[in-house]
């Protein structure tokens, strides 16, 4: 008689496991340390003017305070949802912003507001996850973050390789026939390494602002061109400054291309590492009007220009424009398409490929688990870091700061009631003054005749205000920022999220135990339209930690988030990647096993019962002081 002739178990015994598996997933997302996330308490300090809060769509006067009432009805609907969203909007007719001769009339939307209270059926909830408060407005952390997206704002079409050594030149000449920046890479980088919180002794720090001060040093404890725009996690900071795998591709079925030529196959289909890059030389929100009609909600995202020919991102402009349109997990499935071209190895733990004389990998531990699994958490980690940005901190941009201390330095502080105009005064002091010339300088530029008639935007009314100095934030965007709160970073949380299963699902290390090298190193020519061979030795996950703070910190470039914003989602994304492979690992009924590297430096086991060797419990809780384990 035949035997096994149909898979055991089946039937009532299959549902009965397959409901004890389930039961068993959500008992590893219960007994998970979970925590209690808080805002900065500046929220309340500030109110009713809400200078630290994200106001933008709201309607504000023409200081740029937002208007009375108007945030308190945004933050209940955002908090006790009324599913239509009924709140305030700046009011269109007032616009004075045209593209191309015409009026804008159109608004532009918040964006998924609503998203944090929606619940998965995978992985940690958003509930559970969180982050700490974000910096305050009058601390030195604050100030150095803003320092820094000034500095990036003024080198943003410096090359790379030439911010690395500390020099000026722009990539091309800008639309008024500058070469050069109004200030060297290496006079930032001196005025930001001597600001003050470089110098508070560590016990002064709060215990995350200590971690995310440390990561920005290198390990002699310095900040310097070399660290200067760089990521936290282990290889971001080793050179060439971008991630391989935003340069390289893998040799395609035609062998008419390979690694260098940038082509990364993709069914039958090919990848081009060349990108179309925003206009060389022209920011927006330089002026008063422009700037107050954007945080009305004006929608003027449609007013760009683009350089005439694709390259290779190499400018901080260039990372600006990828990561202004990429399709948010687009970085990582494509370097999950480079490392199978490649032939990167699966982990040595899966039960199929590697060492097994008949099993491949396909539907499970294969090529198709991954492209899935890798884009899945994508969406996870979006709900989670929505709920942490309106629910919780409504931090603002930092183009919102960039205008309070234009509006302070110009006779204005008064606007921002007695407390506000202390915390900005007290933040004017702490940025290098010399620095604060140097974005006035940039401004005068940006705003002469020559860039305001390359731009499609124009906005000529005169600000209610005499501009003797002019601080506002160089935005890479017309539009600015997203149309939703600094803190967490969407980006930031979903590169945390995909670079985790990359690292989880790929070989990270040799049969020596040691973290497997990278086939190739190359950096992008001055020009951006060719790749350079380098001698340094890169390894597959570090160069997957800098793709995930290239891409993050592409945001800030742009002038659209913070240092911290990046430092603190790329964590809670790790962690709800880990989550979500935990609860996944026990499903597949036979021994698997998963090694990698976190963010903070630990190698760490994923195994078959969904336990994580390597780190405490406390692992989770870590980069949330108010957390409590139940």
């Amino acid at each position: 008689m035949p035997t096994n002739q149909t898979p055991y178990p089946e039937g009532e015994d299959r549902s009965k496991r397959a409901s004890e598996i389930r039961a068993a997933a959500d008992k590893i997302r219960a007994e998970r340390p979970r925590v209690i996330t808080t805002n900065n308490g500046e929220e309340d300090e500030y109110a009713p003017y809400y200078i630290t809060n994200f106001t933008k769509g709201l309607p504000h006067d023409e200081y740029g305070v937002v208007k009375e009432g108007a945030f308190e009805k945004f933050r209940n609907a955002i908090n006790k949802p009324e599913w239509n969203f009924d709140v305030p909007k700046g009011d269109k007719e007032g616009y004075r912003s045209t593209i191309d001769g015409e009026k804008v009339s159109s608004f532009r939307k918040w964006e998924s507001p609503l998203a944090g209270h929606v619940y998965d059926l995978q992985g940690p909830d958003a509930g559970d996850v969180g982050m700490a408060p974000a910096p305050r407005l009058d601390s030195p952390e604050l100030a150095m973050e803003m320092a820094e997206v000034y500095a990036a704002a003024l080198l943003r079409d410096v090359p790379f390789s030439t911010i690395e050594q500390g020099g000026d030149e722009l990539i091309a000449q800008d639309p008024a026939g500058n070469d050069k920046a109004v200030a060297s890479a290496q006079a930032l980088i001196d005025l930001i390494s001597g600001m003050d919180w470089f110098k508070k002794e560590e016990d002064k720090l709060a215990c995350q602002e200590g971690r995310r001060r440390k990561a920005r040093l290198d390990k002699e404890g310095k900040f310097t061109r070399k660290t200067f725009l760089r990521g936290s996690a282990p290889g971001a900071k080793d050179s060439p400054f971008l991630s391989q795998f935003l340069l390289v591709g893998n040799k395609t079925r035609t062998n008419s291309h390979d690694i260098v030529g940038g082509y990364t196959q993709y069914g039958t289909q090919v990848i081009d590492q060349r990108v179309h890059v925003h206009k060389v030389g022209v920011d927006f929100m330089t002026d008063w009007c422009s700037w107050l009609d954007v945080q009305n909600g004006a929608n003027v995202s449609k007013a760009v220009e683009f350089y005439p020919c694709r390259r290779f991102i190499t400018t901080p402009r260039d990372l600006a424009t990828y990561v202004h349109y990429d399709a948010l997990y687009q970085a990582y499935l494509n370097a999950c398409l480079i490392m199978l071209g490649l032939e990167i190895p699966f982990d040595r733990g899966f039960p199929e490929g590697k060492g097994h004389p008949t099993r491949d990998g396909f539907a499970t531990f294969g090529g198709p688990h991954i492209l899935s699994l890798v884009t899945e958490v994508a969406t996870r980690a979006l709900k989670a870091v929505r709920r942490q940005k309106f629910n919780y901190h409504r931090r603002a941009r930092p183009e919102a700061i960039g205008a309070l201390l234009t509006a302070h330095k110009n006779g204005k502080g008064e606007k921002f009631g007695e407390e506000g105009k202390a915390a900005i005064d007290k933040l004017l002091k702490s940025l290098p003054a010399e620095m604060l010339k140097y974005v006035d300088k940039h401004n005068c530029r940006q705003n002469n005749p020559d860039i305001r008639k390359a731009r499609k935007l124009a906005c000529n009314n005169l600000p209610p205000l005499t501009m003797g100095q002019n601080l506002l934030l160089p935005m890479a965007f017309p539009e600015g920022s997203p149309m939703h709160p600094s803190y967490g970073a969407g980006h930031a949380t979903v590169a945390g999220a995909c670079v985790t299963i990359l690292k989880a699902f790929f070989e990270m290390y040799d049969d020596d135990g040691k973290e497997c090298k990278f086939p190739c190193a190359y950096k992008p020519s001055d020009d951006g339209m060719s790749l350079e061979k380098v001698p340094d030795e890169l390894t597959v996950q570090g160069e997957l930690n800098k793709l995930a703070a290239n891409i993050s910190i592409g945001r800030n470039m742009a002038g659209v988030h913070y240092y911290s914003d990046y430092y603190d989602s790329l964590r809670m994304g790790e962690r709800i990647a880990v989550g979500i492979l935990q609860e996944q690992i026990i499903t597949y009924g036979e021994k698997v096993s998963m090694t990698f590297e976190t963010f903070d430096g630990e190698v760490v086991v994923l195994n078959s019962k969904g336990d994580l060797e390597g780190v405490s419990p406390e692992w989770w809780t870590r980069h949330v002081p108010q957390s409590f384990a139940e």
